[in-house]
């Protein structure tokens, strides 16, 4: 929660943009006022005096709020400008997650310091924070959307939604996908050219059996992005060895040798050692299907065989981000939990969930070892 002196600030910033011509110079003198009590208080505690003062102040700013805002002062500072009003020039980035049990592990890597916002017209909350780059004279803006479900349809609207209210830079879409190529294995994280909504404008055919002949809404990541990530080992070197030495570390801690043992004993022996795949002509499925079967994976393949990977999300926030009048650069960063096939269910029981764990953990180490290397400047 907000410290009431907080929100006075935060108060005060919005009115001081927005006061008119006319109320400024009185503004201006009820501010410096209520500043310098404030101030004295935190110096020295709070008196009756001093309480006394500050009623006097709050009491004429409420009339010139309220007057000019419609809102009490106080509401001014706790409302979806002061939020706003914190990323000042917009978002640098805005960060979507669609599961909680995906948006838990992205606030541990990303550090405590982010805080909740419930916004008044949408029934969500966005965590806002700052992360530092290693350079020390530049620190992002983030913004973390937990949309709490799957799909493309709560993709698209929530990001249509956050977009239109807030001046947002980067999209970053963010989680986990199903491998249908062996050039990804469960704990890689892959960066597609871009992600294909298979069943967009899809033709219903078929007078004994249904089928679905589609035509594909393919929409591409942002080139700048898509080439700073393919440069990463070479441009930013230190941090891609800090990245790869933490995923190894993060390998070994989550998925442990029982398991490993285990998943060979059935079959399905494939090495961990995590790779970054970006790009390399891989497109990313995206549809409203989880995919588990060879038949589904046959199919897709046909229709276009460089799709790399299947999940349920990227569609919807590349294609809010792209409709934008000036649209802000879109990238997903997708960890593969899983082959999207007959192997699926062998991997979600013998491992119990730590191959999800791990591909989320090595996205979202990733993610932000990238924003404090400057990927997003």
């Amino acid at each position: 929660m907000k410290n009431i002196f907080d929100i006075y600030e935060i108060s005060l910033e919005i009115m001081s943009k927005k006061i008119s011509s006319t109320d400024l110079p009185t503004f201006n003198i009820l501010r410096s006022r209520l500043t310098e009590n404030m101030n004295q208080v935190r110096l020295y505690g709070d008196t009756s005096s001093y309480k006394s003062d500050r009623a006097m102040i709050i009491d004429s700013l409420n009339r010139m709020a309220i007057a000019s805002f419609d809102k009490t002062f106080d509401k001014l500072g706790n409302s979806d400008e002061s939020w706003l009003n914190k990323f000042d020039g917009g978002i640098d980035i805005v960060v979507y997650v669609a599961l909680k049990e995906e948006f838990d592990h992205l606030i541990d890597i990303f550090g405590k310091g982010f805080k909740a916002h419930e916004l008044d017209d949408i029934a969500i909350s966005i965590y806002y924070g700052n992360l530092k780059s290693f350079s020390a004279d530049k620190t992002y803006k983030v913004a973390i959307i937990p949309a709490g479900k799957m799909g493309n349809t709560r993709s698209g609207n929530i990001m249509s939604a956050i977009l239109t209210k807030y001046k947002t830079k980067n999209v970053v879409v963010i989680g986990i996908a199903g491998s249908i190529t062996n050039d990804l294995q469960p704990g890689d994280v892959f960066i597609p050219d871009s992600v294909l909504e298979y069943l967009a404008n899809s033709e219903i055919s078929g007078s004994e059996s249904l089928s679905f002949v589609p035509s594909g809404n393919q929409l591409p990541t942002n080139p700048r992005l898509l080439n700073r990530f393919q440069l990463l080992r070479t441009s930013n070197e230190t941090v891609f060895k800090r990245w790869t030495k933490l995923i190894k570390k993060q390998s070994c801690m989550i998925v442990d040798e029982e398991t490993k043992s285990a998943l060979e004993k059935i079959g399905l022996n494939f090495p961990l050692e995590c790779k970054l795949i970006v790009g390399d002509d891989k497109i990313l499925g995206s549809g409203p299907a989880v995919a588990k079967g060879i038949t589904f994976i046959n199919w897709i393949k046909g229709f276009n065989r460089k799709v790399a990977a299947i999940e349920m999300e990227s569609s919807g926030v590349y294609d809010a981000a792209f409709i934008q009048s000036t649209a802000p650069k879109t990238i997903a960063i997708r960890g593969i939990s899983d082959f999207a096939d007959k192997r699926k269910k062998k991997i979600d029981v013998v491992g119990k969930g730590s191959f999800r764990i791990l591909a989320v953990k090595n996205a979202f180490s990733l993610l932000k070892f990238s924003i404090q290397a400057d990927l997003f400047k």
